[in-house]
């Protein structure tokens, strides 16, 4: 039985609801990325779509995949070379360099030094932490989760800030204090400084 499919190894009860509705071979992906971060980056942070299932009690669909922000992406690139185990540059739509992808664990590590690198700095200094499974992590908080899907623009990327500001999860003076120190960096910054209002207090 998969490690991840204990219910009483987990601190979020949707997150584990979810895996469990995923084939053995997703598991299993999910299972090596893990143990390979855990092993090899301790300082990794847990981001994207898995993150912000795991905030959330309940909707909003499981991808099977791993998203980390890394503070050395060249070590990671190193240990994997290291290994022998594949990878290859994460890249956007137009081409733009933004980590480390491995196919084996479904798994892509975000540089910290590409795209906003304050907020990058901010996700990494002020990390929460998760239980996955047998696996401890560090996972981003909800306040500045909400802050990066929002301010990426994407229609499913909204869907997902708006849901994390109304999950009861985010601390709307955690939120106000982050995005003031974003000010300069955020695309988006006076539309979602006023989503501060749809934080349930």
């Amino acid at each position: 039985m998969n490690k991840l499919l204990l219910k009483e190894n987990h601190s979020s009860l949707n997150l584990y609801e979810k895996l469990c509705l995923l084939s053995e071979d997703q598991l299993a992906a999910i299972e090596r990325g893990l143990e390979w971060t855990v092993k090899n980056c301790p300082d990794a942070v847990l981001m994207g779509g898995t993150a912000v299932v795991y905030h959330l009690t309940e909707g909003r669909n499981l991808t099977p995949d791993l998203d980390f922000m890394v503070h050395d992406i060249n070590s990671v690139a190193a240990k994997l070379d290291e290994e022998n185990t594949g990878n290859k540059p994460l890249f956007t739509g137009d081409k733009y360099d933004l980590g480390i992808t491995v196919k084996d664990f479904n798994t892509d590590y975000l540089d910290a030094e590409k795209g906003n690198r304050e907020l990058n700095k901010m996700i990494l200094e002020n990390a929460a932490e998760a239980q996955l499974g047998s696996y401890i992590i560090n996972i981003l908080q909800p306040e500045l989760l909400a802050i990066m899907k929002l301010n990426l623009g994407r229609e499913r990327d909204i869907d997902d800030g708006f849901a994390l500001l109304g999950s009861g999860k985010c601390n709307a003076g955690k939120f106000k204090e982050y995005t003031d120190k974003l000010k300069n960096t955020l695309e988006e910054y006076h539309s979602i400084a006023q989503y501060e209002k749809l934080i349930p207090r």
